[in-house]
């Protein structure tokens, strides 16, 4: 006759040591994989608005200098074409030098300069770690510019235009952009590119 038989005092606490363990083998092992996940999503938000950041300043820098003349007119003299044929580089007070381009294009190609409606005097500048957008064909020194990164996602660290220089067509800009996440400082990503603008002469 088999007789009924429950577990010891000394086999709960062994089996409740064992289940402790494995309790908190896997809360470290849950913590760390959050702790990646978390990094890894600071990670990609960064690489994802450089990413979005050089293509917006490359799309419009390129098309600097654009006017819709007759070729007879645009072939004649770079005035003709002035103050499209014009890149300026500057800062705004405090940042650091040439971190500021200006520049224009005709827009809707009616071969004079628009103020708004649309804007054709454009520009990114840095100012208080973030890239911003120019306005009503504001200066490097004005405010009331428009902030193009998101300050609450990253902090840009520099922000630097070289040029321009003599291209087979027109001028070209070398471009430095360096930037953290704000969650995560200790991540950062830089990127340097260079942005061809075919309708600048140089000078």
């Amino acid at each position: 006759m088999l007789l009924a038989r429950g577990f010891t005092l000394t086999e709960m606490m062994m089996a409740m040591t064992i289940s402790s363990v494995f309790f908190v083998s896997a809360t470290g092992i849950s913590a760390s994989h959050l702790q990646r996940q978390a990094v890894l999503h600071h990670k990609l938000a960064l690489l994802d608005e450089i990413t979005l950041l050089e293509q917006a300043i490359s799309t419009e820098l390129r098309r600097a200098g654009f006017i819709s003349l007759p070729l007879t007119d645009y072939l004649l003299s770079a005035d003709m074409r002035l103050p499209f044929n014009r890149v300026d580089v500057d800062a705004f007070p405090g940042e650091d030098t040439r971190s500021c381009i200006t520049f224009s294009y005709d827009k809707n190609k009616n071969g004079a300069l628009d103020i708004s409606s649309p804007a054709e005097q454009l520009g990114f500048r840095l100012r208080d770690k973030t890239i911003e957008y120019r306005m009503s064909g504001r200066s490097c020194g004005q405010s009331g510019w428009q902030d193009l990164s998101t300050p609450g996602k990253i902090a840009v660290t520099a922000f630097s235009v070289d040029g321009p220089y003599p291209a087979t067509y027109g001028v070209f800009f070398e471009i430095a952009l360096r930037a953290q996440a704000v969650a995560a400082p200790s991540l950062q990503h830089q990127t340097q590119f260079r942005v061809d603008v075919a309708n600048v002469s140089y000078r």
